[in-house]
């Protein structure tokens, strides 16, 4: 499942001129690669969340080549096998596909039949994983260009209910067009217990810096070129902190230095570099205006010669379908007990905030009624003075 790009060269041909061992600006697989960014961590906590508790919905919005895609790779690399779970993009482009591609990815061998068939069998065993302590987490990647057809079964299994919860936990990404398609009125009824807005913004211009200097050092090469500081300020405004452009600019800029035969990096170099490749500055909008509560600094989008990153659907030890469908146990006893515990705790936790609530409301009726005595106060002495005054006038006329 790849999409072509814009072609990047494989080996740049500015390695061995900048004594780097790896391309500094291609895609990177191994987390330990990746560059951490602090909004990353609160998104991560959020994913797993929805991984670990039923009833989650997360929708993860970004520019394109933020590196939502990167993002969602890492965190499924996390996933051990014991999770139930399945990744779809807009490649899944009808309703067959959507139940075949889940029931194959939850562990099902060459499962197939009419689209009530695969229904049915998905209900039943989203019900039946749901009464056994377990419960389905399903990732959309591209989720803006997903058919209707998906989406409309995506939002049929979402209602798919167990003792109350629902049996499955959502995280749809996309770009900016995704919110406008959660508003629509297909979608409306896509509202979960624990729902987040994870808006993944672009860099700053320190974080624009500090990617650069991560991805050069990855490949062995933080020293071998000198960027003035005028120079880094414009990577981040013609790029505009988006990971993606932040590669394509700078494997365009060290290519262009080598074939010019210095290690100095300008701000005269940067500017022909993007007027050739038809680089634009954007506009940054001031820091603190429109920033959501999730909304802390980025992550990399990731190069590669020609491909796009995907998100990678599960690969699973197949077992047979009887021994899935098969009746369960359940959760141990140990596992009830402190889930009860937990409850417990939850539950008088709530009691505690709706008490304190109550206290606080209790607080503002009465700061109110002393509010409004102190004003009928004033205004009864109001009136005494104008009544004084008016008599005060009435006798010096007399006299």
């Amino acid at each position: 499942m790849a999409r072509a790009q814009e072609d990047l060269e494989a080996t740049p041909t500015y390695l061995e001129f900048f004594g780097m061992t790896r391309p500094p600006f291609a895609r990177v697989a191994e987390p330990a690669a990746i560059f951490h960014a602090e909004q990353y961590s609160l998104l991560y906590e959020h994913l797993a969340r929805a991984s670990t508790r039923p009833d989650c919905l997360v929708v993860v919005c970004g520019a394109d080549g933020s590196g939502k895609t990167t993002l969602l790779n890492r965190y499924i690399a996390s996933l051990g096998q014991e999770a139930f779970f399945a990744c779809f993009d807009e490649n899944c482009s009808d309703s067959t596909l959507f139940h075949c591609g889940l029931l194959r990815q939850l562990g099902f061998n060459d499962i197939t039949g009419s689209l009530n068939e695969l229904r049915h069998i998905s209900r039943e065993f989203l019900v039946h994983r749901a009464l056994s302590g377990d419960h389905i987490l399903r990732l959309v990647d591209n989720a803006h260009l997903i058919s209707p057809s998906v989406l409309e079964q995506l939002r049929w299994l979402s209602d798919i209910k167990a003792e109350d919860r629902r049996t499955v936990s959502i995280v749809l990404s996309g770009n900016s067009d995704l919110p406008r398609i959660m508003d629509s009125p297909a979608m409306r009824s896509l509202r979960f217990q624990d729902h987040v807005d994870f808006n993944i913004r672009v860099f700053t211009e320190q974080e624009t810096d500090e990617y650069v200097r991560h991805r050069l050092r990855l490949a062995g090469g933080a020293d071998s070129a000198k960027w003035s500081s005028e120079s880094r300020a414009l990577i981040h405004r013609f790029s505009g902190g988006i990971p993606s452009l932040i590669n394509r600019l700078c494997n365009a800029v060290l290519s262009e230095a080598c074939a010019q035969e210095t290690r100095v990096i300008t701000e005269e170099l940067i500017r022909k570099v993007a007027e050739a490749h038809k680089f634009v500055p954007h506009v940054i909008p001031l820091h603190g205006k429109g920033r959501r509560h999730s909304d802390r600094p980025g992550e990399a989008a990731t190069m590669e010669s020609g491909v796009e990153e995907r998100i990678s659907p599960r690969e699973v030890v197949l077992r047979p379908t009887e021994e899935m469908l098969r009746s369960d146990p359940g959760a141990p006893a140990a596992e009830v007990a402190e889930l009860k515990a937990q409850l417990a705790l939850l539950s008088a936790q709530l009691g505690e905030l709706k008490a304190d609530r109550e206290k606080a409301l209790l607080d503002v009726a009465a700061r109110d009624g002393d509010i409004n005595a102190l004003l009928d106060k004033i205004a009864s002495q109001s009136k005494a003075l104008e009544k004084a005054a008016t008599e005060r006038k009435l006798s010096l006329i007399h006299i």
